[in-house]
């Protein structure tokens, strides 16, 4: 729970009587403070964000000993956190994308214990860049005439969004279905998708061969190691 004066965004910091309970933080007011100045504004401050960071810089107030920066979630259970300072710049770290926070600027003055609240603002950590998929394939067990070779795509990290996999099928012999050899598409949304292709039970006696399925590059991801398999 934090009891404060009721201090707006723009407003000049005043000296003002505070008693605090800072959940975590473990501030204490002890009395009212009237060694700092009158001068701060909101211009004396900027916050700048990141999808992970929050980075809070100031310009020096009169007659200030220490500086504690602190944050909270906002509207959702991120917890809280204080840095504790005689620069003029905080950075928090680690925190979660695309998520609000309160930021709050405390100063305690010379010779003083007594703290007061001289600045806060509401901000948004940016959303996470998308990341783009790395896919590998693999092969399944072997298979009998008429049966169906199988195969997975694997994606690292998993699509944000389904992808649509441009693949190669070839065989050696003549074993697939009709339509399953050539250049095809196959959807992936999620880390692990598996497809099969399927092959002719005939009459005729030939060698054993195979089907191979080829990844294609195209822009929404990335080709690994592994780009083909049999």
């Amino acid at each position: 729970m934090v009891r404060r004066s009721v201090w707006r965004e723009g407003e000049t910091a005043r000296t003002r009587s505070l008693l605090l309970a800072l959940a975590g933080l473990g501030l204490l007011a002890l009395g009212v403070l009237a060694a700092l100045g009158n001068s701060a504004s909101a211009d004396d401050f900027t916050v700048t964000t990141t999808s992970t960071t929050i980075t809070v810089s100031w310009n020096p107030l009169p007659n200030a000993e220490q500086y504690i920066v602190s944050w909270s979630a906002v509207g959702w259970s991120g917890g809280r956190g204080s840095i504790h300072t005689k620069g003029t710049t905080a950075t928090f770290e680690d925190l979660r994308p695309g998520r609000k926070y309160e930021v709050s600027l405390w100063v305690r003055a010379k010779g003083s214990r007594d703290v007061r609240e001289a600045f806060w603002r509401q901000v948004t950590t940016g959303a996470d860049a998308p990341v783009t998929p790395t896919l590998t394939i693999s092969g399944g067990s072997t298979v009998t005439e008429g049966g169906l070779a199988r195969f997975t795509i694997t994606a690292s990290p998993a699509p944000s969004s389904t992808l649509g996999v441009s693949v190669t099928v070839t065989q050696s012999g003549d074993f697939a279905a009709s339509g399953g050899v050539g250049t095809q598409t196959r959807y992936v949304s999620s880390r692990s998708t598996s497809f099969s292709i399927g092959t002719v039970n005939d009459s005729t006696d030939e060698p054993n061969g195979s089907i191979t399925v080829r990844l294609n590059s195209r822009s929404q991801y990335r080709l690994g190691s592994a780009s083909s398999a049999t």
